[in-house]
């Protein structure tokens, strides 16, 4: 029986589709971990040994509960065999990731259980480094870290292939439902976004100053422009310099005046480079004027006040 050749452009097509299959592992599929079950591991369709991207959307089932995705060498029996894990801590309620010896978190992102979080890790497997993103849902993506250290007991893993979900809890009716795992090989051209303190307090009248990070991945170098919102009424907020071109430092001022008002302020800062946009929440903490603020706002207060009280003077 004389076999059919296929013409190159199917062996073309092929190949491509193949290519596709490899880059994009695991679309679609779920995998979900009780307590008291130990580790759920899937092997990925291809071993990662460079760069890479792995997304995929979590959802524990309670809040404050102990679970973990992790990504590993090889099936994982215990969280030391995971170079890079992703955490939702149940004694704080938010989410985590590990850094080397600890669990740590740029930004602080609360869960809530039944809630669906997307994540993005951006893995480079030869610096052993990983930067985390987060996106609640109906959210925006939030940084949890930017080039992690891999666990310290990873630290000179050399290929990865495999990710696990595991629940800490001794509870059969806790659950960590993990899906949509896929796989891009390759970086893509990002930058990542922190700032720092999460939290500045200022008496009104004052003001105060939080660092941003604008941070490269994959040969980043445009400009990011910053901004932020939340602001109470009376205060401005001013980046120095705006924007970052690449990656490096930025310093957000906050200025209040002394008529804004006592209260607990959250702010987003956000960077946006093109289609990309990434933000960072921290908060400003605004405490009431002493008397000495009052009296010397009280004359512009008055002419303010003034101002608005005079009646309009209509045009001939």
């Amino acid at each position: 029986m004389k076999m059919q050749r296929r013409s190159p452009f199917t062996r073309i097509l092929l190949c491509l589709l193949v290519v596709v299959w490899l880059t994009t592992q695991g679309l679609g599929q779920c995998a979900t971990a009780t307590g008291a079950s130990g580790w759920i591991n899937t092997p990925f369709a291809l071993a990662q040994t460079a760069t890479f991207t792995a997304t995929f959307d979590a959802t524990p089932l309670h809040s404050n509960m102990n679970s973990v995705v992790g990504l590993s060498q090889g099936a994982g029996t215990a969280y030391s065999a995971f170079a890079n894990l992703v955490a939702f801590n149940g004694t704080q309620g938010v989410i985590l990731a590990r850094n080397g010896k600890s669990y740590a978190a740029q930004t602080n992102v609360p869960y809530t259980g039944g809630v669906t979080y997307h994540f993005r890790l951006v893995v480079n497997v030869p610096a052993h480094t990983y930067s985390i993103f987060v996106t609640p849902a109906g959210g925006s993506e939030l940084i949890i870290g930017n080039n992690y250290a891999f666990r310290s007991e990873q630290s000179t893993v050399t290929s990865l292939n495999n990710y696990g979900v595991f629940v800490g809890t001794a509870v059969a009716g806790d659950t960590l439902t993990v899906c949509n795992f896929a796989i891009s090989s390759g970086g893509v051209a990002d930058f990542s976004l922190s700032a720092s303190p999460a939290s500045q307090t200022v008496t009104a009248g004052g003001s105060t100053t939080y660092s941003v990070n604008i941070g490269a991945m994959n040969g980043f170098s445009s400009g990011v422009t910053l901004s932020v919102n939340g602001l109470p009424t009376g205060a401005t907020g001013s980046f120095s310099p705006n924007p970052v071109s690449g990656s490096g430092p930025s310093v957000l001022t906050v200025s209040t005046n002394g008529s804004t008002l006592a209260n607990s302020y959250p702010l987003v800062i956000t960077g946006t480079s093109g289609s990309l946009s990434h933000s960072a929440n921290v908060t400003l903490n605004v405490n009431a004027a002493g008397l000495l603020t009052l009296v010397l706002w009280l004359p512009r207060l008055r002419r303010r006040y003034r101002r608005a009280a005079a009646p309009a003077i209509q045009s001939q």
